[in-house]
Formats: structure tokens, C-alpha cells, sequence
């Protein structure tokens, strides 16, 4: 009896974190494609150990144990007073001296794989031409978009045959490449290229697999998604980062000379700095200091446009429900509920809504538990 209530009791907590982790993920206004957001699960993981294996016997054995939580620890999360005093505490970010920015000298090119070359219209390429004009792009075979965008660059490469040169970047091994380059490409047509080498054979295509290049451009402007473009300028300084599929618009300015980099850079280095404040939020998260990460979300807001306001609402909401998950983890179901039922009182509108039915399908369960565990009881009491 008491093997199973434990493991009944074990599985409700796994699924009810990954549920709290599913809500909070879909209700946040909106998603964010491509970006890696920590889930309730991971900041719970990161900070309370709570390994769980069930063994032969059907017990669950626990590794290290998660430090004792209270439900005083999720404390009064509707007192903006005390964020906003959390947020003076926590100093603005700045961007690192060495890191890769808009006007920023473009780092040289170490590639150790060159595939295609324009079909013999352009040379390898270590240091940046001056009147010349490049695209750095990043990619792998595996990423989906990233393939959807080689029509788009050959394009853009053909356009401005005259004055750019395309040099698409993987980090994969040399085998990999080829094998992906030799598989059909059916957006060609009849009369079209027939296979993804015919059709990139227009561009530099090439991969890296030491990730020089990747660290000197990727990491050092700190682009953790891919596709991502580099538009290095006639001056060898970075004008533009982004996507592929928005690189129409900068790289047809640059070429002409009517870009004005100046104010995309104010724009761009609020991303950046943006970025900054998620990776220390992030970390004082893991580190448990859940009132330094609040007063950083504060911080962020004043410099977060409509999507970047989203991911903050989403990771504070994490923040409120790691608590209530630690709880459920250390068996206090009581305080776990009085947590979330405190939780949905300070929440409103669909947040609220689904987050109450949550709590329903908690309460279900545990009294589902307890005819189950009653049951198996009389029949002992008879004897």
C-alpha cells in the first residue's frame, strides 16, 4: 500500500511540473520561435537535486534531497513595492569590450571546408575586400529554417552578384555537408536545380567544424539561434545582423550606400543588452536567488519592446511556480496547494483560468489516491 501511494504520489508531482512547465509556456501572449527558455523543471532541477528512480521493488528512491521549502518561502508575489526595491539593487548591464556589435570590425574568416565557390565566381576568403560586400551566414543541415532560406540567398546572391558575396557557414563535419548537399531538392522545377548542392552551388557554401568562426561571430555577438546573417560592409565593419529572411531590405541599403547603421545599432544593442540581463536572470535562478532574478526582470522591462516583455512575463511566472514544485517534490502536497490556490488568486484572465484547473485536476487525483489507498486498507482492517 504504501509502494504505491509513494509511486502515485511521484508520477503526480512529474506531471504536474511538466504541466505547470506546458501552461506557462503557451500562455505567455504569444511564443517566441528559436529561442531556449528554461522551463519550471529545469530552474526546479537546477535548484533542488531531485533525482527519482523507481527500483525493482516499485519504492521510489531518492538521490540528494532538495532543500526544505515552506509555503511562506513563495511569499507575497503581488507586492510591486518589494520588486521594484529588488530592482535598484541590481545594476544595468553593459555589453563586454569584446563583444561582436554593429560597427564592430568583422573578425577574419578561419574555414577549414570551402564546398562551392559561385561555380569559380568567387575566391576563398580570409580578410574582408574594403568596397566589398559580404554575408556571413550560419547554418546546419539539420535546422529546418536555415534550409527553407537557401532559395532566399541564392536569390540575394544572384541579385547582387556584382557587389556581394554570399559565404554560408555550418559547423558540421565535412561528411555530414556532403551527404545533406546530395539529397533532392524539389523546389527547382523541371528545369531547376535537382539536388541542395545544385541549388547553393550559386554561393559560398562551407563548414567549420573547429567553430572558429562560429565563436568568433556567433558567440561574440551573442546569437544563439540560427539562421543568423552578418552583413560586413564595405569598410569591413559589421552593418547588420539577423535573420535571412529580413536581410532584403539592410543588404540592398548597404550596397548602395544609404544604410543608416547608427540607428539600427541603438535598436540592436538593446537586444544585446537584453540577452545580457536574460543570461543573469537565468543564473541567479539556478544560483536560487529568486529575489535577484526578480529585481533583473524589472530591470529588463525598460528596455524590452512587445516580444522581449513576453519572455519576462513567461520567466516570471516560472519563478512563482518553482516554489510551489519544489513542495510538491519534498511530498507537501498541503502547502503545494495552498501555494497555487495564493498563486491563482494573484493571477487573472486565461493565467488564472488554466492555472485553476491545474489545481482541479490535483485535488482529483490526490482524492482519487485516497479511495484507492481506503481500499486497499479494508480489507486489511477486516481480517
Amino acid at each position: 500500500m504504501a509502494r504505491r501511494s509513494l509511486y502515485l504520489l511521484a508520477n503526480l508531482m512529474k506531471l504536474t511540473i511538466i504541466t505547470f512547465s506546458i501552461c506557462t509556456l503557451i500562455l505567455s501572449l504569444g511564443c517566441t520561435a528559436g529561442t531556449d527558455v528554461p522551463s519550471t523543471a529545469d530552474v526546479i532541477e537546477s535548484t533542488a537535486t531531485s533525482e527519482k528512480a523507481e527500483d525493482g521493488s516499485g519504492t521510489v528512491s531518492t538521490g540528494e534531497s532538495a532543500p526544505v521549502v515552506s509555503s511562506a518561502d513563495i511569499g507575497d508575489t503581488a507586492d510591486q513595492t518589494a520588486k521594484m526595491e529588488a530592482a535598484k539593487k541590481v545594476a544595468m548591464p553593459e555589453l563586454p569590450d569584446a563583444a561582436l556589435t554593429i560597427g564592430s570590425k568583422a573578425p577574419s574568416l578561419d574555414i577549414e571546408h570551402w564546398i562551392s565557390n559561385g561555380n569559380g565566381a568567387f575566391a576563398e576568403v580570409t580578410d574582408f575586400e574594403s568596397d566589398q560586400v559580404y554575408v556571413v551566414e550560419f547554418w546546419a543541415t539539420w535546422c529546418g529554417p536555415c534550409v527553407r532560406s537557401m532559395p532566399h540567398l541564392v536569390e540575394l546572391q544572384e541579385k547582387f552578384k556584382d557587389s556581394v558575396q554570399v559565404v554560408s557557414v555550418s559547423n558540421e563535419d565535412l561528411d555530414t555537408v556532403n551527404a545533406f548537399l546530395e539529397r533532392p531538392y524539389t523546389g527547382g522545377g523541371a528545369d531547376g536545380p535537382q539536388t541542395f548542392g545544385e541549388l547553393t552551388s550559386s554561393y559560398c557554401l562551407t563548414t567549420d567544424p573547429d567553430r572558429t568562426v562560429g565563436k568568433d561571430y556567433m558567440e561574440a555577438a551573442g546569437q544563439s539561434g540560427i539562421p543568423a546573417c552578418f552583413v560586413v560592409g564595405k569598410t569591413g565593419e559589421i552593418e547588420w545582423i539577423g535573420h535571412p529572411m529580413a536581410l532584403d531590405e539592410p543588404l540592398s541599403k548597404v550596397v548602395d550606400g544609404t544604410w543608416d547603421r547608427e540607428a539600427f545599432a541603438v535598436e540592436f544593442k538593446k537586444e544585446q543588452a537584453f540577452g545580457v540581463m536574460m543570461s543573469q536572470i537565468y543564473d541567479a535562478a539556478q544560483s536560487g536567488d529568486m529575489e535577484k532574478a526578480q529585481g533583473l526582470i524589472e530591470q529588463a522591462r525598460s528596455i524590452s519592446g512587445p516580444r522581449e516583455l513576453q519572455q519576462l512575463d513567461q520567466i516570471a511566472m516560472q519563478l512563482k511556480t518553482a516554489p510551489i514544485g519544489k513542495l510538491m517534490q519534498q511530498g507537501d502536497m498541503d502547502g503545494a496547494i495552498s501555494g497555487l490556490e495564493k498563486l491563482i488568486e494573484e493571477s487573472e484572465g486565461p493565467m488564472q483560468e488554466h492555472l485553476g484547473m491545474i489545481l482541479s485536476q490535483i485535488k482529483e487525483q490526490l482524492a482519487k489516491e485516497a479511495e484507492e489507498v481506503a481500499e486497499e486498507v479494508a480489507p486489511a482492517d477486516a481480517e
